[in-house]
């Protein structure tokens, strides 16, 4: 088994293979070229083509489709509260360098360039709606990558392997000895990245997490995190800290942990159980609730 490590989609990236390391770096370019395409500050990419368009068609490519395709869905099936169309909302917020709250009135204004009914894919062209929409892909496109990465270790011969992503883990193959991975689900606002609060193994498949506690500030003695519900304005309060989604797609995994947060527990895993995945999150008062069929070691 070989190591490769990189740094794309504002996270540390690993990929363990039993290939030669020419496909590990082959799989670091092909990561280097979705963050050229899907990253919303990288002059160029079709992402921010998009919301630099001020409004009418824009060309893209099929992965960025394939992606748009996804997030429309499950905008429907959430009933909005997954939302695509939320970059006017996230600028506002600006979670990584704010330290106080955004007024009421800028707020309120952003929500008005969020509908995405608006949108509407046309072959090889997205159509926006106005010149102040745009989107942001940080809750699906990770896990679409990491999709496409595993299927390309795949193709080149790689019979077992394990990426993770930040909060994305693809594996396939098992571990060389035959034996399943073990995936730890890290406690969140946990002093330590390696405290976990509870292990999953897996042979195939992709458990993908989100969290409150990935990116946030304080203010007026309270958490304000990255997580923005649409149909608010504000950071979601659903009471839930950390949502993780196991199943075969990390893509759509991807979606369903971010959709989790936004819904909570309950509206949540039953989402995900309805798409064949299942799901566990931990609650701000310390409770686990998860999908009766993961079969997962709670170890708090």
């Amino acid at each position: 088994m070989n190591t490769v490590y990189g740094s794309y989609f504002d996270t540390v990236n690993s990929i363990c293979a039993d290939c030669g390391t020419d496909t590990l770096e082959a799989c670091m370019q092909l990561c280097d070229s979705y963050e050229r395409m899907l990253s919303k500050t990288i002059p160029g990419s079709d992402v921010w083509k998009i919301n630099h368009c001020k409004g009418g068609p824009v060309p893209i490519s099929p992965d960025t489709r394939n992606i748009l395709e996804c997030a429309f869905r499950f905008y429907q099936l959430t009933e909005g509260a997954f939302n695509i169309a939320l970059k006017p909302l996230i600028d506002v917020w600006d979670i990584k360098h704010r330290h106080s709250l955004p007024s009421e009135e800028e707020i309120t204004e952003a929500m008005r360039y969020l509908e995405i009914d608006g949108w509407e894919l046309q072959g090889d062209c997205l159509i926006v709606p106005n010149e102040k929409a745009g989107i942001d892909l940080g809750g699906i496109a990770k896990g679409y990558i990491a999709d496409r990465i595993a299927d390309f270790l795949k193709s080149e011969g790689a019979a077992s392997a394990l990426l993770n992503f930040g909060g994305n883990i693809v594996c396939f193959g098992g571990k060389p000895d035959g034996s399943p991975w073990k995936i730890g689900l890290q406690t969140p606002f946990a002093p330590s990245q390696a405290e976990y609060f509870a292990v999953t193994e897996l042979n195939e498949g992709t458990v993908v997490t989100s969290g409150i506690y990935e990116r946030f500030f304080h203010a007026d003695g309270r958490t304000y995190h990255h997580i923005i519900d649409p149909r608010t304005g504000w950071p979601s309060r659903s009471g839930i800290l950390s949502a993780s989604v196991i199943g075969k797609d990390s893509m759509t995994a991807d979606a369903l942990s971010t959709s989790l947060l936004l819904l909570g527990w309950e509206k949540g895993l039953k989402l995900a159980e309805e798409n064949g995945y299942y799901a566990l999150c931990i609650t701000e008062n310390g409770e686990v609730h998860r999908s009766e069929k993961w079969n997962i070691n709670i170890i708090q």
